[in-house]
């Protein structure tokens, strides 16, 4: 045997005919929809968020300040 060419990840086309070819393609199976997106956390009084103690510790150690939080509070 000898190798007669290489086949890069980027030939998916080259890639799917050849396992077709060889009865070894299946189709990936079909996805959920995607969740809807929520404009912030502050708008569900469901969810809370907490600032993890050991990242506070090392912000106080390291002298710097509390970053604010990407959402209004």
């Amino acid at each position: 045997m000898k190798i007669i060419t290489f086949i890069g990840a980027h030939q998916a086309d080259l890639i799917r005919k050849i396992l077709e070819h060889c009865g070894l393609w299946h189709d990936p199976p079909p996805r959920a929809p995607p969740r809807p997106v929520r404009s912030s956390p502050a708008s569900d009084p469901g969810i809370t968020h907490e600032v993890d103690p050991d990242y506070l510790e090392h912000l106080r150690r390291e002298g710097m300040d509390q970053p604010e939080p990407p959402w209004e509070p």
